[in-house]
């Protein structure tokens, strides 16, 4: 492979990023040296409309700068707290199978935001005595027995991220034809990814006939098409 260069990692703040791309803007050597990068990453957590938000950020910065480099997110991860409705503060209510749910949708949207790759966050995770809000354990795909005692436990998160890379990996294209349904196109074929957050959603029209359906976890069924109905838990639907 070729050697390339990162930009310092940063979340969204727009005042130390435009610092950034106008030091590199107006330096004589980067000016001549692609940049002196070749690719931007940065950190976007928690959800889905974070996730639009900061690739839409950085595309637009990158464009008034009149760069095109690649996008890498090093860090993310979906939420497993919520607010305490009496004191607003955060409170841990981690739930295993959102958690596998929530990474394929948040991964797919950012593929659909044209971030190349993802780092997650993080991969292992120690059990804490009592959990916390901001832990690894929270976010992480396998969790570390606390104190060493027992047995690593493999989340659905871990294999829902297999499930993902999967089916669409390496993918050339992909389309979003409403907030909660995205086209892949993979090896020429496509490969549907679907849910629904709210309410009923209708199948993409151009999706008939026979279909492999597949669900976040990776168990596979055929099926008709018209007998698919879309819930908060995303499938992958293949032509056959």
């Amino acid at each position: 492979g070729t050697a390339g260069f990162a930009s310092p990692s940063a979340k969204n703040t727009p005042g130390w990023v435009d610092d950034f791309f106008k030091l590199v803007d107006n330096d004589a050597y980067c000016q001549s040296h692609n940049d002196c990068f070749d690719i931007l990453i940065f950190h976007s957590y928690w959800t889905i409309n974070n996730m639009n938000s900061d690739t839409n950020y950085y595309k637009s910065l990158m464009s008034d700068y009149g760069m095109n480099k690649d996008l890498w997110v090093t860090e993310t991860a979906t939420s497993c707290f919520v607010a305490d409705k009496e004191s607003g503060k955060p409170v841990v209510v981690y739930d295993e199978a959102e958690h596998a749910r929530s990474l394929i949708k948040l991964l797919t949207v950012a593929f659909y935001n044209d971030v190349e790759k993802f780092f997650w966050f993080t991969l292992v995770g120690i059990q804490p005595a009592e959990p916390t809000v901001f832990t690894g354990w929270c976010t992480s795909l396998v969790v570390e027995p606390f104190k060493g005692s027992g047995d690593y436990h493999i989340r659905e998160a871990y294999n829902s991220t297999a499930v993902l890379a999967n089916k669409v990996d390496y993918f050339t294209s992909v389309t979003r034809i409403t907030d909660t349904q995205y086209k892949f196109s993979v090896n020429g074929k496509n490969v549907y990814v679907l849910w629904c957050d709210a309410g009923s959603c209708d199948l993409p029209s151009e999706i008939r006939g026979r279909v492999k359906v597949t669900d976040y976890l990776g168990n596979e069924e055929i099926k008709n098409a018209n007998q698919i109905i879309l819930t908060n838990s995303p499938i992958f639907v293949e032509e056959i």
